[in-house]
This record gives structure tokens, sequence and C-alpha cells, in this order.
């Protein structure tokens, strides 16, 4: 019986966002930085990979290729949250680009007390250099809840990246 490439052993489940745009405002200011949310509501730690594709919007029509980040590997310790943040180089736009954000381990789409539980958001940053892991605003158009991902399949291919800060500036 043949089998179809995404039942493949190199094949994991995973979750993804989806291909989303970064608008350059929201009514507080220009949204500089995406936060990522991992709660880990359980008593034992889990681990999360995180790979990120960006691509530069170029025109209406015009094909840009898409980098693809190395993954990233993320521990969270039990009954705790961890955030991390991703911003443009300066200068740079986070809406230079568009993202797709795929996410696999110990995650899936239901919420369950033994899987980590994720949301994302764009907004604009208390802190000039981006240290701060605080909002000033939010932008509602780039909220990702754990229920808005989508299933998906992502390729094993490339070693795991421990995540070393909380920030990651992109191109």
């Amino acid at each position: 019986m043949a089998h179809h490439k995404n039942d493949h052993p190199c094949w994991m489940d995973a979750i993804t966002t989806g291909v989303f745009q970064v608008p350059a405002n929201n009514p507080g200011g220009t949204n500089e930085v995406i936060n990522v949310v991992l709660e880990n509501p359980s008593s034992k730690t889990l681990t999360v990979y995180w790979v990120f594709e960006a691509s530069d919007i170029v025109d209406y029509g015009i094909n840009s290729p898409v980098a693809t980040s190395a993954p990233f590997k993320i521990v969270v310790a039990p009954h705790s949250t961890q955030m991390h943040a991703l911003s443009a180089q300066s200068p740079g736009s986070l809406a230079d680009f568009l993202f797709r954000f795929i996410f696999w381990g110990d995650i899936d789409l239901e919420e369950k007390k033994n899987k980590l539980s994720i949301e994302i958001l764009a907004g604009t940053s208390t802190s000039s250099s981006l240290t701060s892991a605080k909002l000033s605003s939010g932008d509602a158009s780039v909220l990702f809840r754990h229920e808005n991902f989508l299933e998906t399949k992502f390729k094993k291919d490339a070693d795991r990246v421990p995540l070393q800060g909380n920030s990651i500036t992109i191109l």
C-alpha cells in the first residue's frame, strides 16, 4: 500500500497560525513586536519546538521567497507561563513581512491539562529597546488564541536549537 508523503515517519503533527500579515500600526502606535505566550498548566515540564517562516512583502502579485528559522526548542516549567518576542531589525518593520508560526511537541489543537497552551499577540512595546515583554497597546487583528490554530504536518530535518533569550530579531 502506498503511503501519502505526510504519513511518512519524517513528518510530525504540528499546529500553525497559517500565513498572516502584521499591520504597520494599531490605535496605540506602531506594531513593533509579536509576543508568543506559552502556558504549562500541568505538573510536569513540557517542551515545544517553534519554527517561524517570514517572506518579504514586495508588492501585490509578486512572489517572494520564504525564509524559515531554525527550529527553536522551548522548555516550560510546570504551572508556569513563558513569553518570547519577535521583532524586526532597525530600520525595518514587522509589516514588511508575511509570517507563519508552526509549533510541535507537547502541544496540540485541544487545550488539555497535560499539554501547552499558546497565544500570540502583536502590538506596541512599552520599551523602545524591546527589553520589556509588556505591551502598551495590542492589535486585536493579530491575536491568535489557542483555538485559532490549525492542524498541519511538519517535516523533521534540522536540529533543534534551544531558545537562548526571550527576544528574537528577524532579518
